[in-house]
C-alpha cells in the first residue's frame, strides 16, 4: 500500500494535452435510450474503454487526458440519462428491476432539489471543499441527470443483491487491477476499497492520504496516471 502524500501537485499539470475526439456518435440500445460514444487518441492503440462516475454524471472532456493519447485508441460513453445520451436523466427502462414513480414533472419543484444534490456532492467530493459553494456542473440538465439517477440506484441498493460483486469476482480476479482510493473519501468510504482489495489480493491497493473523492484531486490524479502507464508496459511487453 502506498501513502505518499502528494497535495502540493498541481492536478492539471499532470494531466495530458487536450485530447478531441475523431469520432462520435449515439448508439441506439432501444426504442427509447441512444448511448452517446466517442473515440479520441491512437486508432492503432490498445483499446481503452472509460466509465464515468455517478450513476449519471456522464464523460466531460478533461476524463480524456488521463491517458497517453499516442499509446491508447480512448473509447468514452454516457451512461443511460447521462451526459450526452437520450432521453436526459430518463430512468425509464434504466433498470431490469421496477421503475421509481419518486418524480415529479414540474421543473420548478425537480431542479432546485437537483441543484441541492449537487452542491451537497461537490462539497464532500474534495478535501478541501471550494469555498463558494458552487456546484460541479454548470447546466441544469446535468445536475438534473446526476441527482435523479444517483438516487434512482441508491435508492434500489444498485439493482444488486448483497455481495453479489464480491462474491462473482472469481471471474475477474485473474485480470490486472489497481485500486486507487481516497483516504478521506466521504463518498465512497475507504472501507469499501478496504474490502475490496482483501477479496482481491493480486490487486495493487493504493491509498491516497490527502485526498478525498474527485478524480481531480492532485494525488489521485497522479497515482490513476501512474497506473495506466503500469498498465501499458505490461501489455506492450513482448511475449
Amino acid at each position: 500500500m502506498s501513502t505518499d502524500a502528494t497535495r502540493h501537485h498541481p492536478s492539471e499539470a499532470l494531466l495530458y494535452p487536450e485530447c478531441e475526439p475523431y469520432a462520435s456518435g449515439l448508439l441506439a440500445l432501444n426504442e427509447r435510450h441512444a448511448m452517446h460514444w466517442e473515440v479520441c487518441g491512437n486508432p492503432d492503440g490498445i483499446p481503452l474503454v472509460f466509465l464515468h462516475g455517478g450513476p449519471g454524471g456522464g464523460s466531460l472532456p478533461h476524463h480524456r487526458r488521463y491517458y497517453d493519447p499516442s499509446r491508447w485508441r480512448i473509447i468514452l460513453y454516457d451512461q443511460r440519462g447521462a451526459g450526452r445520451s437520450t432521453p436526459q436523466a430518463d430512468v425509464v427502462d434504466n433498470t431490469t428491476h421496477h421503475l421509481v414513480s419518486l418524480i415529479d414533472p414540474d421543473p420548478a419543484i425537480h431542479m432546485p432539489a437537483a441543484q441541492a444534490w449537487d452542491r451537497y456532492e461537490s462539497a464532500c467530493s474534495t478535501l478541501l471543499p471550494r469555498a463558494d459553494g458552487q456546484s460541479r456542473f454548470d447546466d441544469e440538465a446535468t445536475a438534473l441527470a446526476i441527482a435523479r439517477i444517483e438516487a434512482h440506484y441508491f435508492i434500489h441498493d444498485a439493482f444488486l443483491v448483497e455481495d453479489e460483486l464480491i462474491e462473482n469476482l472469481h471471474r475477474i480476479r485473474d485480470i490486472p487491477c489497481t485500486i486507487v482510493q481516497g483516504r478521506y473519501d466521504i463518498i465512497c468510504p475507504p472501507v469499501t476499497a478496504d474490502r475490496l482489495a482483501r477479496a482481491w489480493p493480486e490487486a495493487e491497493y493504493i491509498v491516497v492520504p490527502d485526498a478525498g473523492h474527485s478524480v481531480r484531486e492532485p494525488g489521485i490524479t497522479r497515482e490513476l496516471i501512474a497506473a495506466v502507464e503500469r498498465m501499458h508496459a505490461r501489455l506492450a511487453a513482448p511475449r
